[in-house]
């Protein structure tokens, strides 16, 4: 098959980046021809091949409608697909950077669409179902103006009225309609947004992969508390340190960047917590290492995760995850099966569930090999890969039929 891979992004900038890169790999090593069609960044060289996506970054007045609707995202798809024969379209986050006015060239030419969603896109605007913290369900399929009335886009009215319009623009452009099929990667994030008016005929789960090297880490020294990922507040990172000032005689990791990152460092050294360290970003062959040093890796989000590739990476390492009950996490790190699960926020638990697999090597050991056990029954390059591929052909040939 030809397939076009679309994303915002052609370098890797979040785990969605990362599953976009994944399965262009496998598909091209299965025999696929496969194209990435993502924006170029300022500092990208481009030779016009590909739209810009500066409108996106530096938003100018001027320009904000392109976030909208971007004539030059619409055009070089067209002079993409008459370079490019192409038999199915596979989405990932294209919406910003290229806007869904890259639908109709595709639609033009009668190639179906799947579109895979790494967040709750079809009827939340910021595209979290969140709100002041909390879940958020005032709005869903093809009614958006909750998100304007409740200011959800950073609390600005203008920003709200900029995500709330886009939506209905993108709905009328086919972002719903034009979709042969919708992939989710949890049971979790398909029964939320079939809750919320997506027909359940057009939804299948499908779980993100691992990548197979984190499945041949070797155990190093297996000393450490670790926390690999976004540095953000709703991602539960300071009720790590609670935990940490808890339990003073055990090591605490961080790796990550994000928004919270300053606030997290000075918390370290305010309250003086000698037992934890930041270790800032780290890519992935940096971050090996440091897996394979740890004792339990944490994820404690606050709001409803739809997969959680990093309690995967972890597994996969022999790590045992503990998780909050939020979103897919728990189905990803089922309960007592390397995987733990706590009530979301309650660090009480939290810190006893840490003390008990750093303190029995009987138990920590068999948690590692059933952690392994997990993830080569349930998240392997190979199960995604005959899941994807024959999704993307029953939508090719659908086309053809």
């Amino acid at each position: 098959m030809n397939i076009l891979e679309v994303s915002q992004n052609f370098d890797i900038r979040g785990g969605s980046d990362v599953i976009v890169h994944q399965t262009q790999k496998l598909l091209q090593k299965s025999g696929h021809d496969v194209h990435l069609f993502a924006a170029l960044d300022g500092n990208d060289e481009n030779d016009g091949t590909f739209p810009s996506a500066d409108h996106f970054n530096n938003p100018s007045p001027l320009n904000l409608w392109k976030y909208i609707y971007s004539p030059q995202a619409r055009s070089r798809m067209e002079n993409f697909l008459d370079q490019n024969p192409i038999d199915v379209a596979h989405f990932h986050i294209y919406y910003g950077k290229l806007t869904s006015s890259i639908i109709a060239p595709l639609r033009k030419r009668n190639i179906p669409i799947v579109q895979h969603l790494h967040e709750y896109r079809t009827y939340c605007s910021t595209y979290t179902s969140q709100r002041d913290g909390q879940t958020c369900l005032d709005c869903s399929v093809g009614s958006y103006l909750p998100g304007l009335k409740n200011r959800c886009n950073r609390g600005s009215l203008a920003r709200s009225a900029l995500s709330t319009a886009e939506m209905y623009v993108s709905d009328f452009l086919g972002a719903k309609s034009a979709i042969s099929k919708f992939v989710t990667v949890s049971d979790f994030q398909r029964q939320q947004i079939i809750k919320q008016g997506l027909p359940a005929s057009k939804v299948q789960t499908i779980y993100n992969p691992v990548d197979d090297v984190f499945l041949n880490i070797k155990a190093g020294k297996r000393e450490n508390v670790l926390y690999f990922g976004r540095i953000e507040d709703y991602k539960g990172v300071f009720d790590i340190l609670d935990v940490a000032e808890r339990l003073p005689d055990h090591p605490f990791q961080f790796v990550g960047t994000g928004n919270s990152t300053d606030k997290l460092i000075q918390e370290i050294k305010s309250r003086n917590l000698t037992n934890v360290t930041y270790l800032g970003h780290k890519d992935k062959n940096e971050l090996l290492p440091i897996l394979s040093n740890a004792r339990v890796a944490l994820v404690p989000s606050k709001w409803h995760e739809t997969f959680g590739l990093t309690a995967v990476e972890a597994m996969a390492a022999g790590v045992p995850v503990i998780v909050s009950n939020m979103g897919g996490l728990p189905e990803v790190a089922g309960n007592n099966e390397g995987g733990f699960i706590f009530d979301m926020g309650d660090t009480h638990t939290l810190a006893k569930l840490i003390q008990c697999l750093m303190d029995d090597d009987v138990f920590f050991n068999k948690q590692s090999s059933l952690a392994r056990t997990r993830v080569q029954r349930m998240f392997t390059e190979d199960t995604y890969l005959a899941q994807i591929s024959n999704l993307l052909a029953d939508g090719a040939s659908s086309n053809e039929k």
